[in-house]
């Protein structure tokens, strides 16, 4: 198989498809032209197979501001900011929107692609929008904040926006970690049954890259709105998510269609040592939605929900029901054993759930609920609900 040479491609543009990938080098922070991201992705896009840009600008933090919307992402790309020289696990390369009018940061429609090791901000639209193709990662990015991740820099609207399946935002390592912060609307939001099977997963959402200091999206930290089989969170070290500081839940699930999710192992209301409060400023867990899965049987599947300025976790609505919640730690410290209580109450379930299952009958299916500043649980117009342990 003869190598791909780029030198040659104005030879070779009438071909669909080339047998090797190739790698793409930005040089310059230009808004076009060659060298330029936007030329990269223009030059991507002429190709179905999977191209990788690198990022070659002198060295250190540099900064793109496209002047309009940049290229639609049409065929499988991985653009790469962490090949910046310098680059020593906090991005480097920053795409500021300020001056591109209406616009999103990257429209991602090629599936399999993947987005890393970028700083997304002061765009119009969204941060980072997945509404075609599947199997995307987000991975290693600041959307929402400055270079430093230190301080809001906010798109206006949501950070991350997927409607489609089986994509991954974070990861299990620090390097794979987004910090999802600023945003003027929703940090992480899936939309429709199209999203389904998407796995949030090791992201600072609502606070700073250091998880101590809120830097709120000013909707809710994670939005499920009719997209069912979900993963917030999961069951192995490093999966689950630091989602505090936002100005409305931390994560809402509701819409006819978004059933079976499954929340494990996050923080949700504390910072990321779980000993001081980052309070969310609605609910801590809220879903009108059935078959949630808040919790689990080890460890590592405990949500810790805490500090948040209404209740910790709310079933509601006839819709709302079917849920199990075990193995929580809800008006705790990340120990269970210090008093950061919800300002509300632990657990409501209400306005018609029903035929929940709050706890289990073995010690790791139990749900510490102390420390809340009104009732540990409320029940209101619901039937068959099982407190156990």
């Amino acid at each position: 198989m003869q190598k791909f040479n780029r030198s040659k491609r104005a030879t070779l543009e009438n071909l669909e498809q080339r047998d090797l990938f190739a790698s793409i080098v930005v040089t310059n922070v230009n808004d076009s032209g060659a060298g330029s991201l936007r030329d990269a992705i223009a030059l991507a896009n002429k190709y179905t197979d999977h191209d990788t840009i690198q990022f070659k600008i002198g060295s250190g933090a540099k900064s793109i501001q496209p002047l309009k919307a940049l290229p639609y992402i049409r065929s499988p790309l991985t653009i790469d900011g962490s090949t910046q020289p310098g680059y020593a696990g906090k991005p480097l390369i920053e795409l500021n929107g300020a001056k591109a009018g209406y616009a999103v940061g990257l429209n991602v429609g090629g599936g399999n692609s993947t987005i890393k090791g970028l700083v997304i901000n002061r765009f119009n639209g969204i941060g980072i929008q997945v509404v075609n193709g599947g199997g995307n990662k987000i991975v290693g990015n600041y959307i929402g904040t400055d270079l430093t991740g230190s301080y809001a820099a906010p798109n206006a609207q949501k950070g991350v926006f997927l409607q489609t399946a089986n994509n991954v935002v974070g990861g299990t390592t620090a390097a794979d970690r987004n910090v999802i912060s600023g945003n003027n609307s929703i940090g992480v939001q899936m939309w429709t049954y199209s999203a389904k099977y998407n796995k949030v997963q090791g992201n600072y959402i609502g606070t700073d890259y250091t998880g101590n200091k809120a830097v709120p999206n000013k909707g809710s930290g994670v939005a499920i709105n009719g997209s069912p089989f979900n993963l917030i969170g999961g069951s192995v070290a490093g999966s689950g998510n630091l989602i505090s500081g936002n100005k409305e839940d931390g994560i809402v699930i509701n819409q006819g269609g978004g059933h079976d999710t499954v929340i494990r192992g996050n923080i949700v209301g504390l910072n990321a040592r779980g000993d001081t409060r980052l309070a969310n400023g609605w609910y801590g867990i809220e879903t009108s939605q059935p078959r949630t899965v808040i919790g689990g049987t080890t460890a590592l599947e405990r949500n810790v929900v805490s500090g948040n300025v209404w209740s910790g976790i709310v079933l509601w609505l006839a819709s709302g029901s079917d849920n199990k919640v075990t193995g929580n730690y809800v008006g705790t410290d990340i120990t269970g054993t210090k008093d950061i209580g919800n300002w509300w109450r632990g657990i409501d379930v209400s306005n018609g759930s029903s035929n929940n299952v709050i706890g289990g009958y073995t010690a790791a299916e139990r749900n510490i609920i102390s420390g809340n500043d009104d009732s540990g649980v409320l029940v209101y117009q619901g039937t068959n609900n099982q407190f156990i342990n």
